[in-house]
């Protein structure tokens, strides 16, 4: 389910540091990879709603060394945009139905 993909994404995004950063706190849903192709409507149903919908929504706080707080992309988020969820198809780019019609030309519809 490539949660060390997702690390090395999110140390990609934070500054190089001598001490690695921490999250303390993580909201993730795993194995998501086991979902059968056609369960995937009822599955993202399920995400949809809470309490569930907090590993799609809610960012990841990251404690640096020097403590500062970044914020990066739920690991849940992460997996789902890069994997063809929506009726073989994935997430990323597309748009909801009737939203903006100005988004009409730049994504299609999912």
């Amino acid at each position: 389910d490539a949660v060390d993909v997702w690390c090395e994404d999110v140390l990609d995004q934070l500054p190089e540091t001598a001490v690695p950063p921490v999250a303390s706190e993580i909201v993730a849903v795993r194995d998501l990879d086991l979902v059968d192709d056609d369960r995937w409507p009822e599955a993202l149903a399920m995400l949809a709603q809470p309490p569930l919908r907090d590993a799609l929504t809610a960012p990841v706080r990251v404690l640096l060394p020097d403590g500062i707080t970044e914020t990066v992309r739920p690991y849940t988020a992460w997996w789902l945009r890069g994997h063809p969820v929506l009726d073989g198809r994935r997430p990323a780019g597309l748009r909801a139905a009737g939203v903006d019609p100005l988004l009409d030309g730049l994504y299609e519809e999912a």
